[in-house]
């Protein structure tokens, strides 16, 4: 609540569709480093895809993360290397872990549309530190 007694109205949650045409409009032609929160969690991911189970989370969360993870391969495989990057580097694997078949089907549409990707983020995707 707010100090007149008024309840705060929360924000509209953007949808998974949203947050990739977003994320897609931060590369263009040249090949830029990852801003930090895109390293960080395409760093998450890739690490999940390796190792998807860390001992001492709880149940809810190891199946979080195993549904993340088969996403994140699902999408890799179907719909290619540039829609995996951009999962990955726009959505948290909490949110990832909810993302329905559905919501896939509409980004693969979408991906349809889409009729050249930026060079620069096709010539970063592919990088990956070493830990």
């Amino acid at each position: 609540m707010t100090s007149s007694g008024r309840r705060k109205t929360a924000r509209p949650k953007i949808g998974v569709l949203q947050l990739l045409q977003k994320e897609l409009k931060t590369f263009d032609e040249e090949n830029r480093p990852l801003l930090h929160h895109q390293d960080e969690r395409l760093q998450l991911c890739l690490v999940l895809l390796e190792c998807p189970v860390l001992a001492g989370l709880s149940e809810a969360q190891r199946f979080g993360r195993l549904r993340a993870r088969k996403l994140l391969f699902d999408i890799l495989r179907h719909l290619g290397q540039e829609v995996f990057f951009l999962f990955a580097t726009a959505i948290s694997i909490t949110r990832l872990a909810r993302i329905s078949e559905e919501t896939v089907l509409e980004v693969r549409q979408w991906w349809k549309t889409i009729r050249k990707c930026p060079n620069g983020k096709v010539q970063v995707a592919p990088q990956r530190k070493d830990h």
